[in-house]
């Protein structure tokens, strides 16, 4: 499953990486904060973080 994940920084990555990895998802980060005015960023992915 292909998941967008916002408000993410550099430190989050790993950790989150690591944990969906065994699952074989698919994480795609977004430093950009989930608000009305971001939200056609997350068109497209089933799952939203």
């Amino acid at each position: 499953m292909k998941i967008a994940v916002f408000s993410t920084r550099s430190y989050d990555r790993p950790f989150l990486q690591t944990e969906v990895d065994r699952y074989n998802h698919e994480l795609v980060f977004l430093e950009h904060h989930l608000t009305p005015e971001t939200a056609s960023l997350a068109h497209g992915f089933p799952c939203i973080y």
